[in-house]
């Protein structure tokens, strides 16, 4: 379904058809479904007053984009579609925990308030995909490039990390959410965070010191195929800082 404009967009669209560009190159140029530009040419003034406003990084949700940043390093993904402007994000998470798919799911309306989320089974057994499409995908996610994120640096913007610095919290909990896991070996709790990028790693270990979480990361598999980072928290004092859990 085609995501809505925002008037800057209705006014763009008509600009170009009254400088004689016909609909089919609008659609080329800009990337926006033709049923969408046949409908605003025909009554641009009506389709403006059910535009949606127009995108601002000042009012996003700060907490809730905290939450979906550390989702996204830690096992998400994005990808270009067909149309020019519009990207789609993926998250792949385990069926099991429902209530973090539906944290995931929420905090995505949240910050993505006029595109549909929508799961489906991924391939992966015991794996959902939650996924949806929009024209800001890009601002919010910067660190987006050609290659796995590993394979490419992630720095994250000053504002992004403004973000992370008040609601650092939200921020592991979506890491260790989707690279992360809590588990018990006889009558002891442990948490684990293991991924393939050094720059998310950091990040990792960053938001874990802002805490007073005592850690170190280190080396999981020599094996080139398999080679990953990790941090293991195993005392019981260190475990007692992490203020959530899986489930």
């Amino acid at each position: 379904m085609p995501q809505r404009k925002t008037e800057q967009e209705v006014r763009e669209i008509v600009r170009l058809h009254k400088d004689g560009i016909s609909q089919n190159k609008i659609h080329k140029i800009l990337g926006f479904d033709r049923t969408t530009i046949r409908q605003i040419l025909k009554d641009p003034e009506d389709y403006i007053k059910k535009s949606i406003p127009e995108f601002n990084l000042d009012n996003i949700d700060r907490q809730s984009y905290a939450f979906i940043l550390g989702v996204y390093l830690g096992d998400g993904c994005i990808s270009k579609t067909h149309r020019q402007n519009v990207f789609k994000i993926r998250i792949f998470c385990d069926a099991k925990y429902v209530n973090i798919l539906n944290e995931i799911t929420k905090s995505l309306e949240i910050i993505f308030p006029n595109s549909k989320t929508l799961k489906r089974n991924h391939t992966s057994v015991n794996c959902i995909e939650i996924y949806l499409y929009s024209s800001h995908i890009l601002k919010l996610f910067p660190q987006h490039g050609l290659g796995r994120k590993h394979e490419r640096p992630i720095v994250l913007e000053d504002w992004q990390r403004e973000i992370i610095d008040e609601y650092n919290v939200e921020f592991l909990k979506g890491l260790i959410y989707t690279d992360g896991s809590f588990y018990y070996s006889g009558k002891y709790e442990y948490c684990n965070f293991t991924n393939k990028s050094m720059d998310i790693m950091n990040l990792c270990s960053e938001s874990m010191k802002k805490l007073n979480i005592n850690h170190k990361i280190r080396e999981k598999n020599k094996d080139p195929k398999y080679y990953c980072y990790n941090i293991q928290i195993q005392s019981a004092k260190e475990m007692a800082k992490i203020p959530f859990r899986k489930s």
